[in-house]
């Protein structure tokens, strides 16, 4: 089946397995476009992939093609991404994969057709758990490869607040090169500060970022995210895209005059018109349907749509309820593990800047009040002694306890000896 990719694509949503947002892999700007256009037409029921239709008049805008050998360089940059490849790491296999299976240009006829390999499918296709979700447009104004992907990186964690990244990890997710910028200076001043400006700029996101050191080399980044408050705004254009896209519909596939159109989008909500096409299109899979301009006008009017039980609407709750708890489960389990790894390095931090002698000395009080409370013989002596170790420290540090910093939603800094 083909999908013919509209050239409006503002409102898209993209929804991507978190394995494949951790995956390891370099795209141009362009190709990263093209790949994010044609996971923005994926929809939640499918269950395999279509055959993807692109005009290439919309291609070459997509991507930025403007000169008059246009479609010669469609040829050229969907042969170069049919190249490129992807790992996607997971605890028992690492996958090494290209994007596409095919990509077949119609000479004479306009457009290109494009096809996912079908080892994908367990990362696009039926997500119920470990994705992330967001709208087309906060990513297809960015200039740059590495600003779509940090932005990918950093939304999964969007609830938690914060994400950190050891600076080896980093660059191996943005898919650079050792011998690509291999000072940090050069990486900040070249990747980072402009990445984060794009972001800030075009995306739904703000971010800042803070530099985790060993001494004085840069060993780390901690990012800061939040949700902007200029939001209204782009709810209401996706309003109006969303209008100008149904109106559009109801004309060319149900077959209302503009004018029908224009009057029942003003009369009706959006989840009315909506329901009613699904309830026309199985109507008219049926063939029982000789006029359907007149039979949509009349479904919407009079509601035709399928009705719920009870029973139907109490079994969605339920699902819903159950998928919250879930999300719950794993936003408190994500930000267990966030808040383990700060404390850690707090931790770090703080027994480096003390002197081997006060250490021994707090070692040794530790080792004391261990004795004292589980006697000397007690098999789990040492296991003891590093955890009761590790908690006068952190007294000592005054790192806050998990509680205290779930509810701060502030990044506290490294404390001095």
């Amino acid at each position: 089946m083909t999908n013919t990719l509209p050239p409006n694509n503002a409102t898209h949503i993209v929804v991507k397995s978190n394995y494949l947002i951790e995956a390891s892999y370099r795209l141009s700007l362009q190709e990263q476009r093209l790949i994010l256009l044609m996971v923005s037409r994926i929809k939640p029921e499918d269950k395999g992939f279509h055959i993807y239709r692109i005009a290439v008049k919309d291609f070459n805008r997509i991507v930025g093609i403007k000169n008059e050998a246009s479609y010669q360089r469609t040829k050229e940059l969907t042969k170069k991404l049919l190249e490129r490849s992807l790992q996607i790491t997971k605890d028992n296999s690492i996958l090494q994969i290209t994007w596409l299976s095919s990509a077949e240009y119609f000479e004479g006829k306009g457009y290109v057709e494009l096809s996912f390999d079908p080892k994908l499918k367990p990362y696009l296709l039926q997500l119920k758990e470990f994705f992330t979700k967001y709208r087309l447009q906060n990513v297809i104004r960015l200039k740059s490869s590495y600003s779509i992907k940090l932005y990918e990186l950093l939304k999964q964690y969007e609830n938690i607040g914060r994400r950190e990244f050891t600076l080896e990890q980093l660059r191996h997710t943005l898919g650079l090169k050792d011998r690509e910028y291999p000072l940090y200076a050069n990486f900040k001043q070249k990747i980072l500060s402009r990445v984060l400006n794009e972001l800030n700029e075009f995306t739904d996101l703000s971010f800042s970022m803070r530099e985790r050191k060993d001494v004085r080399k840069v060993v780390g980044i901690v990012f800061v995210i939040s949700k902007k408050r200029q939001q209204q705004a782009v709810v209401e254009t996706d309003c109006l895209d969303n209008k100008e896209t149904l109106s559009e519909k109801l004309h060319e596939y149900y077959c209302l005059s503009p004018a029908q159109a224009r009057d029942i989008i003003e009369r009706y909500d959006e989840e009315r018109i909506r329901a009613n096409l699904t309830y026309v299109e199985e109507k008219q899979k049926q063939g029982i349907i000789k006029n359907i301009g007149a039979y949509t006008l009349k479904a919407i009017e009079e509601d035709y749509r399928i009705q719920k039980s009870r029973f139907e609407l109490d079994k969605e709750q339920n699902r819903q309820a159950s998928v919250e708890r879930e999300d719950k489960k794993r936003l408190s389990q994500e930000r267990e593990r966030d808040y383990g790894i700060f404390r850690r390095n707090m931790l770090e931090t703080f027994r480096k800047g003390l002197s081997e002698t006060k250490f021994k000395r707090i070692e040794t009080e530790v080792r004391q009040e261990v004795a004292e409370k589980h006697g000397d013989d007690n098999p789990m002596q040492e296991k003891l002694v590093e955890i009761a170790l590790n908690h006068k420290l952190a007294k000592l540090a005054a790192i806050p306890s998990f509680e205290v910093w779930s509810k701060s939603g502030k990044n506290v800094g490294a404390p001095t000896a």
